[in-house]
């Protein structure tokens, strides 16, 4: 089973959504659904899809990435980046996206869930906001393809990215992948425990830091 890495365009969406959802369910990360939302119905799986759709046509900065089986031509991994070049002020705060319209509104779970999230969303402001950056925004691999290289691939290919542009790398990383992230140059910043009455969103805010200059080659 030769594997690929490529560009993964919008229409991508459905299969990488895909992918994700599989590997958080083997995975038992039941903060999740906080930040997704629920997926067990073919109307709320739609819904989904339409919202990343929307929300990743609409940011200019993203780079998505697939590792491809070119036996079957199933995507088996994926990586989003997010990568900003210049940093350009936006009138967005913490509310601009920390909503989750997913769970009825007065429900337990939206109120966590929404908790969670405008968390979440302050302590990355706080860290990447005024400056040049690249964030990882999703790494996931399909359960059947792990051990095989796939994570590794697609977080090198950001980090040469982030190299040529002498910038930092942000990886808000779950618990059980900050193995993998340290491994890459990934520094702790900062280990997050929030807690929820329905969820408990734990994580580890990391940072590998820019390359500085390139010697000349005489």
């Amino acid at each position: 089973m030769p594997l690929v890495l490529s560009r993964a365009p919008l229409t991508d969406i459905p299969e990488m959504i895909g992918v994700e959802l599989k590997a958080f369910r083997a995975s038992g990360y039941a903060a999740h659904a906080a930040l997704f939302g629920p997926c067990n119905t073919p109307e709320l799986r739609k819904a989904a899809e339409e919202r990343v759709l929307k929300g990743r046509t609409a940011n200019p900065t993203i780079l998505q990435l697939k590792i491809t089986d070119t036996d079957t031509g199933k995507i088996v991994a994926v990586g989003v980046w997010g990568i900003v070049v210049n940093w350009v002020d936006a009138p967005q705060g913490p509310k601009h996206w920390a909503t989750a319209p997913y769970y009825a509104e007065g429900s337990v779970e939206r109120e966590c869930a929404e908790a969670i999230l405008e968390d979440f969303v302050a302590r990355r402001e706080r860290y990447t906001h005024g400056h040049a950056h690249m964030i990882l925004h999703d790494l996931n691999t399909d359960p059947d393809y792990e051990r095989r290289g796939c994570a590794s691939m697609l977080i090198k290919y950001g980090l040469e990215i982030a190299d040529r542009l002498f910038i930092p790398v942000w990886v808000e990383s779950s618990p059980m992948a900050l193995p993998l992230y340290q491994r890459h140059g990934f520094e702790i910043v900062e280990e997050v425990n929030f807690p929820t009455e329905k969820w408990r969103h734990e994580y580890t805010v990391t940072l590998r830091k820019p390359q500085l200059s390139v010697p000349l080659q005489t």
